[in-house]
């Protein structure tokens, strides 16, 4: 269970869950990463090889819900520290695109660390 740091399109062997408005984003992170819920979906998966859930098989997970006031403040308190855990994520490809470019020119000897600034600019690193 995550939260995607990008847009996008994903396998059929995920399940996309979000919030219908902003303000539950944290209650619904909090409910489907709880040990509860996620062994509560494994439970009830079907396959061998290749475990699934279904959304029928999660709409049966009982849950209380607060007032949206309530889930509002916690989202306001939990959604800090999301966003800097996917900045943490787009920071760290960041340098490892900038490891994996210097990396194999600096052991060859192709560029020296001096020279290594001037290669990123020139590749929008």
């Amino acid at each position: 269970v995550g939260v995607a740091p990008v847009d996008g399109v994903c396998s059929t062997d995920i399940v996309v869950v979000c919030p219908r408005t902003p303000h539950w984003f944290a209650f619904v992170l909090g409910v489907v990463s709880s040990d509860d819920f996620v062994e509560f979906t494994n439970v009830g998966s079907t396959g061998t090889r290749m475990p699934r859930t279904s959304w029928s098989e999660m709409g049966r997970y009982e849950i209380a819900l607060p007032p949206e006031d309530i889930a509002q403040a916690f989202t306001d308190e939990v959604r800090p520290q999301i966003d800097r855990i996917l900045a943490a994520i787009h920071e760290s490809r960041t340098l490892a695109a900038i490891r994996d470019a210097l990396l194999p020119k600096l052991v060859s000897g192709e560029i020296r660390v001096k020279d290594a600034e001037r290669f990123l600019e020139e590749r929008g690193l």
